[in-house]
């Protein structure tokens, strides 16, 4: 009788497992990313998560058809996977080539390989170009050319309407330990500490002043005028940690503290006032600085202490960088960011902000003109950090194809159901085998 009861406690709790929520077992988000209003999030077990407006995205997250991620990096309707192995894929728009698959046909509902590239330590993506930092420290690169964004020389496609390579290609720059990509333009740091950039010098952005040698003012085909490095030069700068960059201002950290240059129409430099500067002017009031996002209008920084801080003027309207009170006016220093805390990662939109928090979980504020909040009420935004429920934190995430219109589970519900269902069929097998063994044992 006491090897039955033993059986029925042990039946029990083996259906108990069987009928836990499938959030028991949810992974964690470990990377957050943002470009314009899509959003993509990177959880542990290398599955890639996404929503807003973009052709692989959605009113809530859907999970991409690709797995074994380790990074992330969303450009301008294309998104770039690096992973476990150090290959490199894409999916989204391949009209300039942003899937460096040597061809021009877009792909959405599957990830393609870029390119040959092997051995890739990290990636980024700006605009429609992407590139890929590998273990042996050169710079690959590839899609659009318009602003020089590949690095590699020669005139623009600023010019002539477009200029793209379909391929990887080499850029002309060695000892690299980090890349990182602003707007029209990427910077790289290398080994000995100094500090790189090629592409789009727009309003200073590049941190050098256009009567520098690199430098060259083209007057496109609209008869604008762009300042241009075509290859790589060097900014003068030393001691930097981490560069953000939106192609017209910048931001650098510098032993915690942080500094600025470029367009201040918005107060975005963080000076305390609306002039621009074509030179780097310290950002007023904010040490131990870890992470910074430097955005069109707005710029937002984590601190070391969890905290998030903005300033600037977000596009979507007053109150939008969760900053309490600036209402519709520009907040021209750094203010903190009210309802969150524990941060350890930000990403930037066009008019939203994400932070990941130290528990996994991702919080968002600002626009929700083009689902970027990712709760399925467009046109509804936040003054206030909401949390983005994502994977199995919730029930309404749907696991989908690359592409959102394609869903493999068509009633909106999560996969949950078919890992319950079936956990349940095998858990009741087992459960039914052991009581079995335990009441011929007692015979």
């Amino acid at each position: 009788m006491v090897r039955v009861r033993y059986a029925l406690v042990l039946v029990f709790l083996l259906l108990f497992i069987g009928v836990m929520p499938f959030s028991a077992y949810s992974s964690r988000v470990v990377q957050i990313g943002a470009y314009n209003t899509l959003s993509v999030a990177l959880m542990d077990n290398g599955s890639v998560w996404t929503w807003g407006d973009s052709p692989m995205g959605s009113s809530v997250p859907v999970m991409l058809d690709v797995s074994n991620v380790t990074a992330v990096a969303p450009g301008m309707n294309f998104i770039l996977f690096l992973k476990n192995d150090g290959t490199v894929w894409a999916c989204g728009d391949n009209r300039c080539g942003e899937l460096g698959d040597g061809g021009n046909t877009s792909s959405y509902d599957h990830a393609v390989r870029v390119g040959d590239l092997s051995d890739v330590k990290m990636i980024a993506a700006s605009g429609s170009t992407g590139m890929a930092l590998k273990g042996d420290g050169t710079v690959w690169a590839w899609g659009s050319n318009n602003y020089g964004e590949l690095g590699t020389g020669g005139t623009p496609g600023l010019l002539s309407g477009g200029s793209y390579s379909f391929y990887p290609v080499q850029v002309p720059i060695s000892d690299v330990t980090s890349i990182t990509a602003g707007d029209g333009n990427f910077f790289a740091l290398k080994s000995d500490g100094t500090l790189w950039g090629w592409g789009s010098d727009d309003e200073g952005s590049l941190g050098v002043d256009v009567s520098d040698s690199g430098i060259t003012v083209w007057t496109d085909i609209s008869n604008n005028t762009r300042a241009v490095a075509a290859k790589p030069i060097q900014i003068p700068l030393s001691g930097v940690t981490a560069i953000s960059s939106n192609g017209e201002n910048t931001l650098v950290i510098i032993n915690g503290s942080l500094w600025a240059w470029g367009d201040n129409t918005y107060g975005q430099l963080g000076t305390g006032n609306t002039i621009s500067a074509g030179q780097p002017v310290k950002v007023k009031g904010l040490t131990d600085v870890t992470s910074v996002i430097a955005q069109t209008t707005y710029s937002v920084a984590l601190k070391s202490d969890g905290t998030v801080w903005a300033w600037g003027q977000s596009m979507a309207g007053g109150g939008y960088l969760g900053v309490a009170g600036s209402g519709g006016v520009t907040t021209n220093t750094p203010a903190m960011v009210s309802g969150i805390n524990d941060v350890t990662q930000l990403a930037g939109g066009y008019a939203h902000i994400l932070a990941l928090k130290s528990d996994g979980t991702v919080w968002a504020w600002g626009s929700n003109k083009y689902n970027e909040l990712g709760n399925g009420r467009a046109g509804t935004g936040s003054l206030t950090p909401v949390q983005v429920m994502i994977d199995s934190q919730t029930a309404s995430g749907a696991v989908v194809s690359v592409t959102a219109t394609a869903p493999r589970i068509t009633n909106g519900q999560s996969n949950d159901l078919n890992t319950f269902s079936i956990g349940v069929v095998i858990l009741f097998i087992l459960a039914g085998g052991f009581v079995y063994a335990f009441l011929l044992r007692k015979k």
